[in-house]
C-alpha cells in the first residue's frame, strides 16, 4: 500500500509505483492517465497538456489510446502536447465526473531497464490562458519486491495490488473506520464500514488501473492509492 494525497490534477501509470520486475511480461508497455479538473469559477474553453515523456521511455513507442474529449495532438520528439479545443469544461462538482477529464497514452520502457530503474513522469496542465498547473511527480520503480509501508501503524494492508478482493485489518479491532473509494476521475466506486477490525471491498468488477482509498478514522483522514490488477 502507498499513501498519497488526492490531487485533481495529476498523472499516474497504471502498474502503480512499485512494480516487480521478475513479473514484468516481455514487450508489456507503461500505461500514464493524466487527468485534470477544473477547480476555477468558470468553464474552461481550452484545456492544454504538456508532457515531456522520461529519457528511459522510448519515445517512438508513444500511442494514444484514449481520452474523455475530443483533443488534437503533437509530438516532437519526447514533447507531447494535446490540446482541448473548445471543451468548455464547467467547473467540476463533487462525486461527478462534471468538470473532469483524461488523456491516457502508453510507451515502453527504454531496453535494458532492470531492478533499480527509476521512472519519472509528469505532466503541465494549461486552463485557459492561466497559469501552467504543474502535476506531482510520478515515480515508478523496478524492484526485486514490494516494500511494506509501515507508517500508519492504525492499519495493516493485505491486499495491494488488487484483484478480486481487497482486505484491511486494523491494528485495534474496536476501531470504526469508514472507507470510500474512487476512480481517478473522482467517481465513487465503493463505500463500505469496518467491521470487527477488518474491511472486505470486492472489486472484481473494477477496470484495472489506480484508485484512490479514503479512510475516515478517530485521528482524521488517510488516502492511498490502490492498484488494481
Amino acid at each position: 500500500m502507498v499513501m498519497g494525497s488526492y490531487d485533481p490534477n495529476d498523472i499516474s501509470e497504471k502498474h502503480g509505483p512499485e512494480v516487480v520486475f521478475a513479473t514484468w511480461p516481455s514487450g508489456e508497455e507503461l500505461e500514464y492517465t493524466i487527468r485534470f479538473e477544473n477547480t476555477g469559477n468558470g468553464p474552461a474553453e481550452t484545456v492544454r497538456l504538456e508532457n515531456t515523456l522520461p529519457t528511459n521511455v522510448d519515445a517512438l513507442s508513444f500511442t494514444p489510446i484514449d481520452a474523455s474529449h475530443r483533443y488534437q495532438l503533437q509530438q516532437n520528439g519526447n514533447q507531447i502536447t494535446v490540446v482541448f479545443n473548445n471543451i468548455d469544461l464547467p467547473p467540476s462538482q463533487e462525486n461527478t465526473n462534471i468538470g473532469h477529464g483524461y488523456f491516457k497514452y502508453k510507451v515502453s520502457p527504454t531496453a535494458g531497464f532492470q531492478v533499480g530503474t527509476v521512472i519519472e513522469n509528469r505532466a503541465e496542465i494549461y486552463f485557459d490562458f492561466n497559469p501552467a498547473i504543474v502535476t506531482p511527480v510520478w515515480t515508478t520503480t523496478f524492484v526485486e519486491q514490494l516494500s511494506v509501508d509501515e507508517t500508519q501503524p492504525i492499519v495493516q494492508f493485505y491486499t495491494n495490488p488488487v484483484t478480486d478482493v481487497f482486505e484491511l485489518t486494523l491494528t485495534n479491532p474496536e476501531t470504526k473506520i469508514d472507507a470510500q473509494v474512487y476512480d481517478l476521475l473522482g467517481k465513487k466506486v465503493s463505500s463500505t464500514q469496518s467491521v470487527n477490525g477488518k474491511l472486505h471491498i470486492q472489486a472484481h468488477a473494477w477496470p484495472s488501473g489506480i484508485y484512490i482509498l479514503k479512510l475516515s478514522t478517530p485521528t482524521g483522514t488517510l488516502n492511498y492509492k490502490l492498484v488494481k490488477r
